[in-house]
């Protein structure tokens, strides 16, 4: 293969970087700087915190950096929290949920440790998020566990092609 180093102009070398920069998700950029500070991290957790995006361009991404409408999709809850992070309210009390943690692309290296397989999990990151109340289930005795149901929104790799 021959390569003609000389003919290639300055401009179009700068064409090139622009078109380039433009494509990059700044998002992603910053949640790929920021774990390649701690590369073997499987959680990120910060009650009330900020959740660290894997993309603004997805749905959750969307809901939660505030740049655009939600898609139509099977949201449970599509009412934003008190404090405008997108979050939807708990169902159980309809106070504000609030972000407390998130999984990193890592755990799935460690969830599938033991997998010889190809195919594996396809997420980017999941993030949570939690009553602000901590609302508790009504009629549970003390000392007997209580569930409620809080919300979790998984960024999806995105994939040039589908497996």
């Amino acid at each position: 293969m021959d390569i003609d180093e000389g003919s290639g102009s300055g401009s179009n070398q700068k064409e090139d970087k622009d078109v380039y920069e433009s494509t990059i998700d700044m998002a992603f950029q910053k949640f790929a700087d920021r774990l390649a500070q701690n590369p073997e991290q499987v959680i990120r957790y910060e009650f009330k915190g900020q959740p660290l995006l894997y993309s603004k361009g997805d749905a959750v991404g969307k809901m939660l950096s505030g740049s655009g409408s939600v898609g139509k999709g099977n949201e449970k809850v599509t009412t934003s929290s008190v404090n405008g992070n997108g979050i939807p309210r708990c169902g159980l009390c309809g106070a504000g949920r609030v972000f407390e943690v998130q999984l990193t692309p890592h755990a799935i290296m460690e969830l599938e440790r033991e997998e010889m397989s190809l195919d594996g999990m396809e997420w980017g990151t999941i993030i949570v998020g939690v009553c602000e109340r901590d609302c508790q289930q009504g009629g549970v005795e003390v000392g007997v566990a209580g569930y409620v149901e809080e919300w979790a929104g998984v960024q999806w790799e995105e994939l040039n092609e589908r497996r």
